[in-house]
């Protein structure tokens, strides 16, 4: 099973600095994001995370505010397409212990918070990446 680490360079940016609380990762053409596949609903077509759902939960950890400067960047640069690793948290375990980790697919951001942190993502698909284009 890859890494963490190798899938963020399979996807073509870099590793975040700290690989285990770093969730996030860009390069000049492309947002990845590191999802709890647990949080993928909608017969797995939305992705939503309300970061604990206050301005304060983790405004001041550097990995959460990059994580809203990747976002941000993804709305404004990219159209707002991101692409994923889903992570798979091991059962029965108190600590987010990974089970394991793969490349996922490819989402764009429907609504964001910039102040709360919370997003929420649509799966890119054929017909919504069609009618994306269209308008």
């Amino acid at each position: 099973m890859p890494t963490l680490t190798a899938l963020y360079q399979s996807l073509g940016v870099p590793p975040p600095r700290n690989i285990r609380t770093g969730w996030s990762s860009r390069s000049d053409s492309r947002v990845v994001l590191a999802l709890w596949s647990e949080s993928i609903v909608n017969d797995g077509m939305t992705y939503y995370d309300d970061n604990g759902g206050t301005e304060e939960h983790e405004a001041r950890l550097f990995a959460d505010k990059q994580r809203r400067e990747h976002l941000a960047y993804a709305l404004e640069q990219l159209h707002g397409e991101v692409f994923s690793i889903i992570v798979t948290r091991k059962r029965g375990t108190v600590k987010e212990t990974i089970e394991s980790q793969e490349v996922g697919p490819t989402w764009r951001v429907t609504q964001f918070n910039p102040k709360t942190g919370a997003f929420r993502l649509e799966k890119i698909t054929f017909a919504n990446r069609r009618h994306h284009a269209d308008t």
